[in-house]
């Protein structure tokens, strides 16, 4: 393995380079200790997500892209090649800390490096004369281990088997170059860790590797160099399979080492033997000793065996037995990369490490639809409009796809509106709602909006008054409302738009009736339907869709909807039924799909697509007429989130949900964290003891009782949204309908933004690695789109 020269680096300081570095040291110690997650057997990612680049444009296929175009897509490309290398380290099995884009100053660098010469260029050799604020480098990863560290430059190249042969050799030849320039960059970046060692640098093994996420392992030998050196190449392979790479090309080095830290690996060790020999939880009638207080009182007993200078040995665990601080001669090497990392024009900003203030900041981005980056020196892309002033101002979206602009711009005064969650429906029906009723003071709207208990229509009520359209809002309950009587309070509101929040049961007879009742008065918008599309006889849709029309002849008539999300409601035959209803009646202007996912960060979207997907082949003579009512769902953008991580229980036990539920709340509600309104957990079903014991625990961890964080079944989130939802998901056993639980499960995680975590668990008494195949099945689909961890 290839390391460089270990001689410390060290020089006399001033008196204000030393303070610098003490407030170095503070910054990075307070980082740690409010939002550095606890003892776990995976990294500690600095950022939290994946989220660190301006190329985030998606082109829609068959767009004509002009050459800026083509370079910003090849630059987003470059960046989702470190993407892939980031999700494989956040699967290492390892407790060792992650530093994604470290980032750098001349200023930074001088400090504890000193004058230097340029490493690279034309200038090779002289001595660096940038500014303090200009930027030195930049490491794509720095590992921070036990004893270790390891530097990562990831290269974005490929070599294509189905190119020509003098093109397939060009690309091979192309591969020396990139490995040269990452190793120049990567010196740098070792140059930082041993100038903050200083003395102790002797002491730590630093590893470097260039890392090809694209590119197979069969390519090695286009390499020009000996074996050794070939061993510092991570190829996609390697990636698939990190913690068996991890272990031969990271630990095995450190570990073999011949420093002064052997004794620091020994007591690591055993402690690693420790971890693997203790349950995560031991579930008892009488209470829980949890695996990680167990772990606790165990390295603190090693500790005490091998009784080292405090000095020198690690501060094993904190008071809940919570983290291993790790060998403390890397201590000081964290909290000073962790300062560097947050600090931006001299200020260190502390909060950028914490995960519930890195999902508010995504957050604000997908909701103000921030799905482009505009630069005079960029072209635009040809698949993203700016909004129009009136959708920027009133409703707050910057820009719209070109799919919903093309609906927009539609001529059709009846239209029907599919799309899957989070394509942008809502907003587009609130656009043109501001339209129709701006267009005259003499149009009046009923906007019916569909939904469970959190039915969110503060969209509609916020753009409303932002535009100075009065509103008036009823909510009806399991059709508590009466058709007369409701139509009875429409005609005598003086309102201008007239919006009906429905709640709870109701079918399409009430439905029918009320549209009736309004005698073709009221232009008519109708948001997620989808949702109480009960199981009704085909003659009441084709009622439904013979009263639109009718409508539609001399009023506006939209209509949002998505019938994977109808799941509760409606079975594949009956959405086949009702699709075939509406393409007999309606012509291909009127039918418009939605089809790019907006609201979701695209890991969620990834997600989400997949499932979608899988619904789609649980019939095995899948209509085509349903394509229309059930597009696929792809990226709108390229917005990274935290990826979606589902913790499978073999079996089922209220202590270890419980516990489960605590730890991914207590991750979202660290120091600047989300509040609780921005946080919900949702089930589909769960026996009453399970719900009365959850709300229990969610109760303590809320501040007052007037914020607590939602907690109620998925069926009653139809069309509620949150930053982040944690989903309580029960395993369908062997012969149930796999559908119902992919629908399920699809409509729930659709409700999170950016993130999202999901228990699964069987029937109580039941097991899931034996009756539950189908959910084994599912798990086997999702290892791409998501992180499958066994309790």
């Amino acid at each position: 393995m290839s390391s460089h020269d270990l001689s410390s680096f060290q020089r006399i300081r001033k008196p204000h380079e030393e303070r610098k570095i003490e407030q170095l040291l503070q910054n990075g110690k307070d980082i740690f200790s409010n939002f550095c997650p606890p003892l776990n057997i995976y990294p500690t990612m600095i950022p939290p997500a994946p989220n660190l680049t301006d190329y985030i444009d998606e082109y829609e296929e068959g767009a004509e892209l002009s050459s800026s175009n083509k370079s910003d897509q090849q630059r987003k490309k470059d960046y989702e090649a470190e993407v892939r290398v980031y999700r494989a380290l956040e699967r290492l099995e390892s407790d060792i800390m992650v530093f994604h884009s470290l980032k750098y100053t001349h200023g930074d660098y001088t400090l504890f490096v000193g004058d230097h010469q340029v490493l690279t260029g034309k200038r090779k050799g002289n001595k660096c004369a940038l500014k303090d604020k200009d930027r030195e480098g930049e490491c794509d990863f720095m590992a921070v281990g036990s004893d270790y560290v390891a530097v990562i430059e990831v290269k974005n190249v490929a070599v294509e088997d189905s190119v020509a042969e003098d093109e397939k050799k060009r690309q091979c030849e192309a591969l020396a170059g990139t490995f040269k320039k990452s190793d120049g960059q990567r010196v740098r970046a070792i140059n930082l860790v041993k100038g903050i060692l200083g003395e102790k640098c002797n002491s730590v093994k630093i590893l470097q590797f260039s890392a090809y996420p694209n590119l197979s392992a069969v390519y090695g030998t286009e390499f020009p160099m000996d074996e050794d050196l070939l061993s510092t190449v991570i190829f996609k392979e390697d990636l698939r399979r990190i913690n068996e790479f991890w272990k031969t090309r990271v630990l095995s080095e450190q570990s073999s080492a011949q420093n002064p830290t052997t004794e620091s690996s020994s007591l690591v060790s055993s402690v690693s033997s420790l971890l693997s020999s203790v349950q995560p939880y031991v579930p008892s009638e009488q209470g829980i000793l949890f695996g990680l207080q167990t772990v606790s009182l165990a390295l603190q007993t090693v500790s005490s065996i091998f009784g080292r200078d405090p000095e020198q040995q690690a501060a094993v665990v904190d008071e809940g037995g919570r983290r291993l601080v790790e060998t403390k001669i890397l201590d000081d090497l964290r909290y000073t990369l962790l300062a560097l990392w947050c600090t931006e024009k001299n200020k260190c900003m502390k909060q950028k490490c914490s995960l519930g203030w890195y999902i508010s900041d995504i957050d604000r981005q997908i909701k103000m639809g921030d799905i482009t980056f505009r630069t005079k020196k960029r072209d635009p892309n040809p698949s993203v409009f700016e909004a129009p002033d009136e959708v920027k101002k009133f409703i707050g979206v910057n820009n719209l796809t070109a799919e919903q602009t093309r609906v927009l711009q539609s001529d059709e005064s009846f239209l029907w509106i599919n799309g899957p969650a989070g394509s942008g429906k809502t907003v587009v029906l609130s656009a043109k709602l501001l339209g129709t009723v701006k267009s005259s003071t003499d149009n009046k709207v009923v906007l019916i909006k569909y939904g469970g208990e959190d039915n969110s229509s503060n969209h509609y009520i916020e753009a409303l008054n932002r535009a100075g359209i009065s509103n008036e809002l009823i909510e009806t309950y399991m059709a508590k409302h009466k058709p007369l009587d409701l139509a009875d309070l429409i005609w005598k509101s003086n309102y201008q738009v007239f919006i009906v929040k429905v709640t709870g049961a109701s079918d399409l007879v009430w439905l029918n009736n009320v549209i009736k009742l309004l005698n073709n008065q009221f232009h008519l918008f109708i948001d997620d339907i989808h949702s109480k599309l009960w199981v009704n006889p085909v003659r009441y849709y084709e009622e439904l869709i013979g009263i639109l029309k009718i409508l539609a002849s001399s009023k506006t008539v939209w209509v949002a909807c998505d019938l994977i999300q109808g799941y509760d409601a409606m079975k594949l035959g009956v959405m086949r039924q009702f699709a075939t209803s509406l393409t007999e009646n309606l012509s291909n202007g009127q039918l418009v799909s939605l089809s790019m996912n907006l609201r979701s960060t695209c890991d969620l979207s990834e997600l989400l697509s997949t499932i979608r997907d899988m619904y789609m082949l649980c019939s095995p003579n899948y209509p085509a007429v349903l394509g229309t009512f059930m597009p696929r769902q792809i990226n709108g953008h390229f917005i990274h989130g935290p990826k979606t991580v589902f913790h499978v229980l073999n079996q089922c036990g209220l202590t270890n949900l419980s516990y489960l539920v605590k730890e991914e709340v207590q991750k979202l509600r660290t120091k600047d964290g989300l509040t609780e309104t921005e946080i919900a957990v949702l089930f589909a079903t769960l026996k009453n003891q399970y719900k009365v014991a959850l709300n229990s625990v969610l109760s303590t961890l809320s501040e007052n009782a007037e914020t607590l964080i939602k907690f109620c079944t998925s069926m009653h989130s139809n069309s509620a949204e949150w930053p982040a939802v944690i989903v309580l998901h029960k395993a369908h056993q062997s012969g149930s309908s796999n559908e119902v639980q992919l629908s399920g499960l699809y409509q729930a995680i659709s409700r999170a933004r950016v993130h999202c975590s999901v228990i699964l668990f069987p029937e109580e008494g039941k097991s899931m690695k034996e009756d539950c195949p189908s959910t084994l099945g599912l798990l086997e689909q999702l290892t791409d789109a998501a992180h499958i961890v066994w309790h």
